[in-house]
């Protein structure tokens, strides 16, 4: 099958949409499937992968690039990317990783797009159930980075792992420390990897707390480092402040043997599953009384993790990739027949 993927970030950006595009183009290439991706990224170097990158097309080449593939993929609505689909007929594929602000015109113009798609995919129920005609396709996880060592000793506590935003939630995380130590005299460590705007200000409030004994920033981490400080940890937080559309985090961390505790709302309860945990958003007394019980109880945390192996199975890249492919093949199928 021949694919056009437009993804306007891309590689060598990094995030979570990026991988999902990243690791179903190379799935897919690995099987034999032509796959091109359209992006408006630059290279810093020459691309070398199993798939073709078309790095800021024109207009009119991008129509040429659609109409040469048997269905045209966006991964979230680009509205600039999506007028020169206005000039071919081949089907229109969705792939949805968060809601459009509805109060403004442009957040207006992609859900009306959305209707006319195809066949829209939700990153998970939580997305889905607001789209038209939506299939639920989970994001896949990089499963030969994120393996778990079975021999290593965890000798860290607890991890953070995201962009240092607001949104994310790690003043409640560090306030539930606060609590957790005035309430049982447990003081674990945490560390927190990421880097971003908000860093200063909770370095400010680790003082402010008097953490500064418990909580190292170690910046961004990648590839083989980021998998040992993971497989050193006991438990991975996200408290996330708002609806996460999915969190591939809660993977990586359950696939390196964390056992996870996260907010609970929007698509993370989904990929938590049943190898962690929830806990109201933003309540940082509930995270401390999970956070107590999850450091005293090392039996109940590995009933949780034991369920790992099955949770990840459904979420590995061949597994996604083959799902996406039969939604794309049915979206073939009806753009023909109606």
């Amino acid at each position: 099958m021949k694919l056009v993927f437009y993804a306007p970030n891309f590689y060598p950006m990094v995030g979570g949409l990026e991988n999902v595009v990243m690791d179903l183009a190379t799935e897919l290439s690995q099987l034999g499937h032509s796959i091109r991706v359209l992006t408006l990224t630059p290279a810093r170097e020459p691309d070398a992968f199993s798939f073709e990158v078309v790095r800021k097309p024109g207009f009119w080449q991008t129509v040429r690039h659609i109409r040469w593939a048997d269905a045209f993929v966006q991964f979230n609505i680009s509205l600039k990317g999506i007028l020169p689909y206005l000039f071919v007929q081949n089907p229109l594929v969705l792939t949805h990783h968060n809601l459009y602000p509805a109060t403004s015109l442009t957040g207006r113009l992609k859900w009306a797009v959305s209707r006319r798609a195809t066949v829209n995919m939700g990153c998970s129920k939580f997305i889905a159930q607001h789209y038209r005609n939506c299939y639920t396709l989970s994001n896949p996880y990089n499963d030969t980075v994120f393996i778990g060592q079975t021999n290593k000793q965890r000798s860290k506590e607890l991890v953070f792992l995201g962009r240092l935003v607001s949104d994310k939630g790690v003043s409640v995380l560090l306030q539930s420390l606060a609590k957790l130590r005035q309430r049982t005299d447990l003081m674990p460590t945490l560390t927190i990897i990421g880097d971003g705007p908000e860093r200063s200000l909770l370095e400010k409030q680790v003082h402010d707390l008097g953490l500064h004994q418990q909580v190292q920033f170690a910046g961004v981490l990648q590839g083989k480092t980021l998998v040992e400080e993971l497989n050193q940890s006991q438990i991975l937080l996200i408290p996330s402040v708002y609806e996460e559309p999915f969190g591939i985090v809660a993977l990586e961390g359950i696939a390196c043997g964390c056992f996870v505790i996260g907010s609970k709302a929007g698509g993370l309860p989904e990929a938590i599953g049943p190898c962690g945990v929830t806990f109201p958003m933003e309540d940082s007394d509930a995270l401390a009384d999970l956070l107590a019980k999850a450091l005293q109880e090392p039996e109940w945390v590995e009933m949780y993790r034991q369920q790992a192996r099955h949770h990840l199975e459904q979420h590995t890249r061949p597994i996604v990739a083959a799902r996406f492919l039969t939604i794309i093949e049915e979206a073939v199928w009806k753009k023909k027949n109606y």
